[in-house]
């Protein structure tokens, strides 16, 4: 699925509705360009997380460092190493992709599921220590795999304001 100007629909897809008060009934069914109509829009924080990881995993395949950057939370888990300041944490993304060569894994390859804690547990275990620091039993996991590599792990935290965000990624 492709998304266009995502960056401003980010609201939206977060569950925030439109005032649509001043749109006259017969309007209303014409939907303006750039509004998710309301039965489109996530009813639940699991439907909710899984169109931010989505959003967030196709903006990592397209190499992306700058967007992740702002994607994500303040501070960033990187395999639990927690790195502050867009700044840092865009170079740490930058960084990964050094590291990645040209070998960003193709979208199609992808699979995803995404768990809340209860399930991340039984079905991986513990989380390691490192991740103590997190308010792991809030948060969403989006399971990440590739057809011919190593999967990810994100995690993501909901935010009062901006509504749930990947705030770490682990292999």
């Amino acid at each position: 699925m492709k998304y266009v100007c995502l960056l401003f629909l980010f609201p939206l897809l977060m569950g925030a509705s439109p005032d649509l008060s001043g749109i006259s009934p017969d309007e209303k069914d014409k939907v303006p360009p750039g509004v998710i109509p309301d039965d489109l829009a996530p009813k639940t924080d699991q439907e909710a997380a899984e169109r931010v990881a989505t959003v967030f995993i196709d903006t990592l395949l397209k190499g992306k460092a700058q967007a992740l950057a702002k994607l994500g939370t303040d501070p960033f888990y990187f395999a639990g190493r927690r790195v502050s300041e867009i700044s840092h944490i865009e170079k740490e993304w930058k960084d990964v992709y050094k590291r990645m060569g040209k070998k960003l894994p193709d979208s199609e390859q992808m699979q995803m599921e995404v768990l809340d804690y209860k399930a991340t547990v039984k079905k991986f275990g513990k989380p390691p220590s490192k991740y103590k620091n997190l308010k792991l039993n809030k948060c969403f996991f989006a399971v990440v795999s590739f057809a011919r590599r190593r999967g990810l792990l994100l995690i993501l935290t909901k935010d009062k304001k901006a509504g749930w965000m990947v705030t770490g990624v682990t292999d």
